[in-house]
Order: structure tokens, then sequence, then C-alpha cells
């Protein structure tokens, strides 16, 4: 599981500093890495619970505080980039999100 925050931390880099590398390369190595964190929380409710019932429980739980929370991300992205004008403070601001979670 830190593997996938180093790889989104290091994609997000990538885009916030010019000239490191191809866009397409840190977009897509984002991309992969949503995608395997996604898969990894979904296979983490099902372990985590004992029968099916739990699991519909867990998994009805989580993902409706999880996808609540999300929804607040564009507009939190949306406000600061209309505060300070640049994307810079955006990338940086999703970049601590895997420093956050370590």
């Amino acid at each position: 599981m830190a593997f996938l925050l180093v790889v989104e931390f290091v994609s997000l880099l990538g885009l916030m500093v010019p000239g490191m590398g191809p866009v397409r390369l840190w977009v897509a190595l984002l991309g992969v890495n949503l995608g395997g964190a996604f898969s990894l929380a979904l296979y983490m409710i099902g372990v985590r619970a004992a029968d099916t019932a739990t699991a519909n429980g867990l998994s009805g739980l989580v993902q409706g505080i999880g996808y609540i929370v999300a929804a607040a991300g564009p507009l939190v992205a949306g406000g600061l980039f209309d505060l300070t004008g640049n994307w810079t403070d955006v990338l940086a601001l999703l970049a601590a999100v895997p420093c956050r979670r370590l």
C-alpha cells in the first residue's frame, strides 16, 4: 500500500514540475495507481468482513462516506484554483493527500 502512495506522490510531483518528463507518462502512472488503490480498497472490505451480510453493510458504509468526501474534491480544487490562479497549488494539495495517508 505504501508503494501506491509513493507512486501517486511521484506522479503528482511530475505533473507539478515542468520538464520533469512527458505529461502523458505522469497521467498514465497516476491513472493506473488510482485504479489499483480503488481495487485494493474494495478488496480490503471483502477481507475484513466475516460473512456476506457484514460485507454488504461495510461496503455500503465505506463507499457512501467515500463518495460523499470525494464529491467535495472538485469543489475544493476549483475554489483553490480560483483563489490562486494556478494549478501548482491544486497539485500540491493533491500531493499532500498521500503524505497524510502514510
